[in-house]
């Protein structure tokens, strides 16, 4: 009685339900997104790309965009973006790109709903709704940075709801709504054109889609390849493995195709498979023929190099989440239909079906609480020391006005992006194009450089995958500062911004310093470096940053770029700070250093609280790091250190803070 009581309920108030469950959904989610913004989260670049391009385009400037510098058509063909504008225009903030997809995403359960609603109960539908907002791949893609790749999820799941419900002209519309979002949902749209074939609909409804994905794909690729001025569709550098050109790709696909079915069986796209399917208990595997407008975007995110991260931690899931749902919602259908296969493992299950159910529930429910990132994010939320840094990064934006010409790492990205120029500090280091070994053109005209110091950690673990001319990364950086007369005028921690015109007010590194160290031991930390002793740097404003200056010999030239961990405990015995460091801060790397010499480099820790009069015990490990970017469960990037080589011992003192 009960059941059948909630049942009841559930059937008369399903969309009131949905409705709050979406509303909900958007206030949570967003939360979280406001939070990450402020605390400079969005450091995969790609929201200040696209902000970027939001603002120049409402300012008259159409798609531009100077991080790289060609136009943004150059990168996707995303003509959606001319119709989300004129909201931007409203609210012109990295923010409301944030809001806007997150209400995307969630609207996304209402077609899903209307769909599943054709066959199935209300109840049924609601919770199949629910469940793909609670789907751990939804979230994370929710989290991540913003892109337009989501936005195809609900023009999608429309278009097919009018696909079933045999309407013509609004399925067509949003088939053209969807072909907008970008280039690659067109092998979508060429593919529902088959699908309506072996539904055996009349010609209008497969010639006209298959005429259209297929012409827009060729059109947008040759498109794309003209406004970057490469020639050729940047991103088939995700497909390097197969050629260089897309005439080689093309060849060795058919010339070599043990290659093709090797990656395509790959371990990651095996677990990306898996992984896709446990939040649903491989429901869509039972009703197959729902998955072949996938055919030709899975096969191209199969091919795509890279882990499955890619596909289950950012926003490419989005092309295949709609369709997973079709399938499983119209294999729900066919059980509440008794519509009993001939396959033996499917009459199995359907016969079985009520145990199946469970283990449905059961999966959505574990795949929520184990592989979602939600509960990890309400933790975040609850933690007061989540960015210590934040405050620090905003002082340094708010020493930058709205007309200045910017570099900047990539957590300032989004929030410096309203402005016509402003470029990455990490296309400077790198010295090529994205994707491309054509040389990037160095700005000459920036009035301001701010930098988080965490970003050469991150180009020394990519390594010489950044660029064959890695070791040239910091030289370019201090010619960057040098053209544009940047000199330093704030520094605190890692946190730094450089001013054209500016006299240097305190010094990061020292190349011919008057040795003043506190007494103390000095230490050998190889056969090329040696600790000389420590001392205090120039007294900072901010009473919490703690000034530490570093002596150093150098024996010989130095073949590697060092790293340095600085960790300090209170009187107490108690861990209150430990970070690594670029030793030279990465402009001036050790490999660099003059030799015989002396160096010191000067630091301004920040520290949790003031401890003033306290003895502090301060540890210093030189180190070669090593390890490898990932993305935490709010989707920002961050360093795995994995296997950091010691250099030497490590070097421990007392500093009196008095």
């Amino acid at each position: 009685m009960p059941s059948t009581r909630l049942t009841y309920i559930l059937n008369k108030h399903a969309g009131l339900f949905l409705a709050a469950f979406i509303g909900l959904f958007i206030l949570l989610i967003f939360s979280v997104l406001v939070v990450k913004f402020n605390n400079f989260g969005y450091n995969a670049i790609d929201l200040g790309i696209y902000n970027q391009v939001f603002y120049n385009s409402s300012q008259g400037r159409l798609f531009d965009l100077s991080i790289h510098p060609h136009s943004y058509l150059g990168d996707h063909f995303e003509l959606l973006i001319i119709f989300l504008l004129q909201v931007y225009k409203i609210f012109s903030t990295p923010l409301a790109l944030l809001f806007l997809q997150t209400l995307f995403i969630a609207l996304s359960a209402w077609p899903l709903y209307l769909l599943a609603k054709i066959n199935l109960p209300k109840a049924w539908s609601l919770g199949l709704a629910v469940g793909f907002l609670i789907n751990p791949v939804v979230l994370n893609m929710a989290f991540f940075e913003f892109h337009l790749l989501p936005f195809a999820m609900f023009l999608l799941l429309f278009a097919f709801y009018f696909f079933k419900k045999q309407k013509i002209t609004p399925y067509l519309i949003f088939i053209a709504l969807a072909l907008t979002v970008r280039e690659d949902v067109s092998l979508i749209i060429l593919m529902m054109g088959i699908f309506a074939l072996i539904e055996k609909r009349r010609w209008l409804w497969s010639i006209v889609p298959f005429a259209i994905g297929g012409s827009w794909f060729i059109a947008a690729l040759h498109l794309t390849g003209y406004f970057s001025g490469y020639g050729q569709y940047k991103f088939l550098a995700f497909y390097g493995w197969l050629g260089s050109s897309f005439q080689e790709m093309l060849t060795n696909f058919f010339s070599q195709p043990w290659l093709v079915v090797q990656h395509f069986f790959s371990t990651n796209n095996l677990i990306s498979a898996l992984a896709l399917l446990v939040p649903l208990a491989g429901l869509p595997l039972l009703k197959p023929k729902y998955l072949w407008p996938l055919l030709l975007v899975g096969g191209q995110l199969s091919l795509l190099s890279g882990g499955p991260e890619i596909i289950l931690r950012t926003h490419y899931a989005a092309l295949l989440l709609p369709f997973f749902y079709v399938a499983g919602a119209a294999a729900l259908a066919d059980w509440q239909q008794k519509k009993i296969p001939k396959n033996a493992v499917k009459s199995f299950i359907f016969r079985h079906f009520k145990v199946y159910a469970i283990i449905l529930v059961a999966a959505v429910i574990y795949s929520f609480f184990t592989l979602s990132p939600v509960l990890a994010s309400f933790k975040y939320l609850a933690d007061k020391n989540k960015n210590a840094n934040t405050n620090l990064r905003w002082d340094v934006t708010a020493m930058i006005n709205t007309d200045d010409a910017v570099v900047s790492s990539y957590g300032y990205l989004p929030v410096l992006s309203q402005r016509q120029e402003l470029h990455s500090l990490h296309y400077i280091f790198r010295g090529k194009l994205q994707y491309s070994n054509a040389d990037y053109p160095s700005p000459t005209n920036i009035t301001k450089l701010a930098v988080d110091f965490n970003d050469f950690l991150v180009y020394a673990v990519q390594g010489k995958d950044l660029s064959p001319t890695y070791k040239q990364g910091a030289a370019r950086v201090s010619k960057l500062i040098n053209d544009n007369d940047l000199g330093l005028t704030s520094i605190a921690d890692d946190q730094a911004l450089f001013v054209r015109g500016a006299t240097v007010q305190q010094t990061l590194v020292d190349f011919s310093p008057a040795i003043m160290t506190e007494p103390g031991d000095t230490a050998g930390i190889s056969d090329e470096l040696m600790f000389l002793g420590w001392g205090k740097s120039e007294p900072p404003d901010n009473p919490r940053l703690l000034p530490l200056a570093i002596y150093w010999a150098t024996e010989k030239e130095m073949a590697d770029d060092l790293q340095i961990e600085i960790q300090i405990t209170d009187a107490d015995g108690q861990a209150i700070y430990k970070k690594i460091f670029p030793l030279g801060y990465g402009i001036w790397p050790t490999s660099t250093w003059p030799a015989p010499g002396v160096v010191k480099t000067n630091y301004w820790l920040l520290l949790p609280e003031l401890y003033s009069g306290q003895n502090l015990s301060v540890s210093l490990q030189v180190l070669k790091i090593n390890g490898y970017l990932t993305l935490n469960s709010l989707g920002s990037a961050y360093i795995n250190y994995s296997g950091n080589q010691k250099i030497g011992n490590m070097v421990t003192f007392t500093y009196n803070t008095r």
